[in-house]
C-alpha cells in the first residue's frame, strides 16, 4: 500500500474536538498505515470554535491545512444561515491561524441566498481576498428534501434566487478570483499555484478512500464502495461491539463506472484527454462522447480532436450537461 497522501477531518464540526483528541486519531492512523511526510492533513473549522493556542497545538500534531467555514462576510446572510459566528470571529480565526504558522488556509463561501445581490456577493469575495487565503471553496445554496430550508421554500417563506442571477454570481466569482491570481481548477474550487486540494482530487480522480464516521462513504479505487450506517447511536453500538458499522456495499457496473469517470474529469479544469478516454472507457464510447459534446453550446465547452473540457459557464450547469451527454452516449 502506498503511503497516505491525505487525511481529512470533515464536518460536522471537528474543530469542537480538542487538539489532543485529533492528535490521538492521527497517532492511531500512523500506527496502522504509513503516512507520507508530505501528506496534506486538513481540519474543517468553524470560526469561534478555536482559541489562539489551539492553532499552535494543531500544527504540532501534524495538521497543516485548515478549511474555515466563514460562509459570508455580511450579517444578513449569516443570520439567514443561522450561523453562530460573527464576521469578527471569521477574521480573528484566520488571523490566529496565520500567526500560528498555517500556510495553507481555505475559506468556504456560500451564494444564492434569498434576495442576494451582485454587490453583496462582490463584498463577500473581496473580504475573503483581503484575508489572503491560499484556497477558496464555493457553494451554491441547495434545498435538500426534508431540511428546514426546503420546508421554508415550499411554504413561501424563502424565495430562491433565480438561476440567471445565480449564474451571474458564479461567473463573477470566477472573474474576481482568477484576476487575483487564483486558478479555477474545479467546479467549486479556486487555488493559488501549488495549493490545489489533494484530498478533493482523490474523489474526482476515483482514487481509493477509506472513511470513518456515520454516513461516511469508502471506495477501493476500482468498482467497490461501502457506506457506513447513518444513525450515530447505531454506529457507536456496532463499533463498541467490534463490528464494522457498514450499512451497505455495492459494485459499479460498466455504465456506472464510465459515468463516474466522465463526471470526475469534467469537474476539473483539465477535462478529458481523448487518448486517455479511449483507454478508460473504450473507443466506441469515447467517439459517442465526442459526438454528444459537439451538440453542447460552444460557450459551455472547449472541444477538439485531443481534448474536451467544460468552461465556467458549462460548469454552472454541469448536472444538466452530464444528463445530456449520458442520455446520448448510452443510446
Amino acid at each position: 500500500m502506498d503511503p497516505i497522501r491525505s487525511i481529512y477531518f470533515g464536518g460536522g464540526t471537528p474543530s469542537l474536538h480538542s487538539s489532543a483528541e485529533i492528535g490521538q486519531i492521527l497517532a492511531r492512523v500512523s500506527d496502522l498505515w504509513s503516512i507520507s511526510p508530505e501528506a496534506e492533513i486538513t481540519l474543517e473549522a468553524n470560526p469561534g470554535t478555536l482559541e489562539n493556542k489551539d492553532f499552535e497545538d494543531l500544527l504540532k500534531i501534524g495538521v497543516n491545512r485548515l478549511s474555515i467555514g466563514v460562509q459570508s462576510f455580511t450579517n444578513r446572510k449569516l443570520s439567514l444561515l443561522y450561523r453562530d459566528h460573527s464576521i469578527a470571529d471569521s477574521r480573528q480565526c484566520v488571523d490566529f491561524a496565520q500567526r500560528a504558522g498555517f500556510a495553507n488556509i481555505s475559506l468556504d463561501l456560500i451564494f444564492g441566498l434569498p434576495a442576494e445581490t451582485i454587490e453583496e456577493w462582490r463584498h463577500d469575495i473581496n473580504n475573503a481576498l483581503e484575508l489572503a487565503p491560499q484556497h477558496v471553496s464555493l457553494y451554491n445554496l441547495e434545498y435538500h428534501e426534508g431540511t428546514p430550508l426546503d420546508r421554508w421554500r415550499k411554504a413561501g417563506k424563502w424565495l430562491p434566487l433565480g438561476s440567471d442571477l445565480e449564474a451571474e454570481l458564479y461567473l463573477l466569482t470566477n472573474n474576481l478570483l482568477t484576476a487575483a491570481g487564483f486558478q479555477h481548477y474545479e467546479v467549486s474550487n479556486f487555488a493559488r499555484e501549488g495549493f490545489r486540494a489533494v484530498h478533493n482530487a482523490v474523489y474526482w480522480k476515483g482514487e481509493p478512500c477509506l472513511s470513518f464516521g456515520p454516513s461516511a462513504f469508502s471506495f477501493d479505487g476500482d468498482r467497490n464502495r461501502h457506506a457506513n450506517v447513518a444513525d450515530i447511536k447505531r454506529y457507536r453500538e456496532l463499533v463498541e461491539a467490534g463490528e464494522l458499522p457498514i450499512d451497505r456495499r455495492w459494485t459499479n457496473n460498466d455504465q456506472e463506472q464510465a459515468e463516474e469517470w466522465i463526471s470526475g474529469c469534467l469537474r476539473q479544469s483539465a477535462g478529458i484527454a481523448k487518448s486517455v478516454a479511449e483507454t478508460r472507457i473504450g473507443k466506441t464510447l469515447t467517439d459517442r462522447l465526442w459526438t454528444a459534446a459537439a451538440g453542447l453550446p460552444e460557450s459551455h465547452r472547449e472541444l477538439n480532436n485531443l481534448s474536451f473540457r467544460l468552461t465556467p459557464k458549462g460548469w454552472f450547469v454541469e448536472n444538466e450537461i452530464l444528463g445530456f451527454l449520458f442520455d446520448r452516449i448510452h443510446k
